[in-house]
C-alpha cells in the first residue's frame, strides 16, 4: 500500500468531533508528520515538543507528551514521515483543536515524503486555511481569522461536587473556594534539593482547559501524594485548598501569570475520559485528604 492509501483521512474530523466512531473506524491512525518544533525549555525539564500532524485532508497542532520523545530523540520522528498514532487525547484550548500525542510509533518503511494532500485546518473549516506545498513546514503566515459569533452563556456554571467549574483563565490569588477540570499535558521528574537549610523534593505539572493554561507544583508529602496518580493526558477536578501564587516566569514557558501550589487538604480527582471508559476503566481513582486514603 503506498502512502497516500494508507493515511487514516478523515480520522481528525472523527477525532475531534465523533470520538467514539473515530476509536472503531480509526483505532490506530495513521498520520503524516508535517513539522517537528522544540518548545523552549523550561526549569521542569525535559524536552518539550509541538507537532502538526496530517490525515491526508486536515491537519492539526498537537504536543508531544515527554514519554514519547524518544521518538524525536532518536531522529525516526521527522518532518514528512508516516506514523501510528497510537494513543492520544483532543483537546479544545480558546476554540483551538489540539491534540496531544502520548504513544506514537513512525512507519519507517514509508522513509521521508513530501507533503501529502492541501491539508486545511480541522478546527476551523469555514475559513479557508489550506497550506500551501512550498511554505508549510516552519514558514510562518498570516491566516484569517474566523469571524467572532456570539455564543449564548449557559444558565448556570458546570458543577462538581457542589463546586462550580472555574476556568484555568479566571484563577487569581484573590479567587478562594474554587474547582477546575483540566487535562495534564506534561509531568515532571521529582527533583530533590539539599540546602544548609535543609532539604526536599518538588514536581510539576502543566494543566489545560478550554480557556487555557497553568503550571502546578507539589513539594514534599504532595509529591508523594499526587506524582504517581497525576498522569500525563488524563483529566482531573483540583479543588482548593490550593495557592495560587504569581508565576515565576523563569521557571514556565506558560503565558499565565499565575501558577498554582498543592497543598496538603487539596482534592483532587480524576476523571476517566470516553478512551479510558472503553477499555473498562469506569472507576474513578481519587485522593481525599480525610482518612488519608487514596482509592
Amino acid at each position: 500500500m503506498d502512502a497516500e492509501s494508507a493515511l487514516s483521512k478523515g480520522s481528525l474530523d472523527l477525532i475531534f468531533n465523533d470520538p467514539d466512531q473515530a476509536a472503531k473506524q480509526f483505532p490506530v491512525p495513521i498520520m503524516q508528520c508535517l513539522q517537528v518544533k522544540q518548545m523552549a525549555p523550561t526549569a521542569q525539564g525535559g524536552d518539550r515538543y509541538r507537532l502538526v500532524m496530517s490525515d491526508g485532508q486536515h491537519y492539526v497542532q498537537t504536543m508531544l507528551a515527554t514519554q514519547a520523545n524518544h521518538v524525536v530523540h532518536d531522529e525516526k520522528l521527522v518532518r514528512g514521515c508516516m506514523a501510528r498514532v497510537k494513543q492520544y487525547t483532543p483537546n479544545n484550548l480558546k476554540g483551538k483543536n489540539i491534540l496531544i500525542i502520548l504513544d506514537i510509533e513512525v512507519i519507517e518503511s514509508y522513509g521521508i515524503l513530501d507533503k501529502i494532500g492541501e491539508p486545511s485546518a480541522v478546527e476551523s473549516k469555514a475559513v479557508e486555511t489550506t497550506i500551501a506545498g512550498n511554505d508549510f513546514y516552519g514558514v510562518k503566515k498570516e491566516e484569517s481569522k474566523p469571524p467572532v459569533q456570539q455564543q449564548t452563556m449557559p444558565s448556570r456554571p458546570a458543577m462538581h461536587a457542589g463546586n462550580n467549574i472555574y476556568p484555568i483563565e479566571g484563577l487569581s490569588p484573590f479567587s478562594h473556594k474554587w474547582t477546575i477540570k483540566a487535562r495534564v499535558t506534561s509531568k515532571s521528574e521529582i527533583k530533590t534539593w539539599h540546602k544548609a537549610s535543609g532539604e526536599g523534593k518538588l514536581f510539576s505539572v502543566n494543566l489545560i482547559d478550554e480557556s487555557g493554561e497553568i503550571k502546578a507544583t507539589g513539594f514534599n508529602d504532595q509529591c508523594d501524594a499526587f506524582y504517581e496518580l497525576l498522569q500525563e493526558g488524563s483529566v482531573y477536578y483540583i479543588s482548593t485548598p490550593c495557592r495560587v501564587n504569581l508565576a515565576k516566569k523563569q521557571f514556565s514557558n506558560l503565558a499565565n501569570d499565575y501558577e498554582l501550589a498543592f497543598e496538603r487538604a487539596l482534592q483532587l480527582f480524576h476523571h476517566p475520559g470516553a478512551a479510558e471508559r472503553r477499555k473498562g476503566q469506569h472507576g474513578r481513582r481519587h485522593w481525599r485528604p480525610q482518612g488519608g486514603r487514596r482509592d
